[in-house]
């Protein structure tokens, strides 16, 4: 995980700005600077390469770290935190050796440290387990659900647990009562079928 591992190298400070890259023509430039861009090639080198573009000019670790967060804003990181978790769950599937998994797990761990880094706040710490609990549930939702669950995925914020149980409750409930007017119309329309037919014959 990318907080775990800069915290258990002390440079865990670079990325809320604590410890800042000083100019160039300062004395502890030939100190920070270095590890500033140490830190900034850990992060970079943790996302999908595909991402990495965006980030190689920026100079500081803070403006890395932010930089993740706000170029996709919370639509993206819902969705893409979702699809992060659907490709960890099935990473069994398909992998050639332990040492392939095992590093493509770690792959995608530090990334979603980068959208829902580790926190030792309890409302935050509470809000990360029940993001999860609805990311399982969206994940074993029929087909016929599809339409909610992305709706959920693209929302600004993601509903509670709780509003996520509701919304599904009354989508059960609408599916239940389209298909019954499905079958009333088809009902109706075989009654008006053999109303219909001793007049054509």
């Amino acid at each position: 995980a990318v907080t775990q591992f800069l915290s258990e190298k002390s440079k865990i400070y670079y990325i809320d700005g604590s410890i800042k890259k000083p100019p160039i023509n300062e004395p502890k430039y030939n100190e920070l600077g270095p590890t500033n861009d140490t830190v900034a090639s850990w992060l970079i080198n943790a996302m999908e390469l595909k991402i990495t573009t965006s980030f190689t000019f920026l100079e500081t670790v803070e403006e890395v770290w932010q930089g993740a967060k706000d170029l996709y804003g919370e639509q993206y990181n819902i969705a893409h935190m979702y699809q992060l978790a659907q490709k960890k769950g099935s990473l069994k599937k398909g992998m050639s050796s332990i040492s392939e998994y095992l590093g493509t797990f770690e792959t995608i761990s530090d990334e979603m440290d980068i959208y829902a880094p580790l926190t030792t706040n309890l409302t935050k710490a509470k809000r990360q387990c029940e993001q999860d609990r609805i990311f399982e549930i969206l994940a074993r939702l029929p087909n016929d659900y599809e339409q909610l669950h992305s709706q959920m995925l693209m929302a600004h914020e993601l509903p509670s647990l709780a509003s996520v149980f509701s919304l599904l409750m009354r989508e059960e409930s609408r599916h239940k009562a389209m298909g019954t007017l499905k079958r009333y119309k088809m009902k109706t329309k075989i009654l008006l079928q053999q109303a219909l037919m001793p007049m054509l014959h």
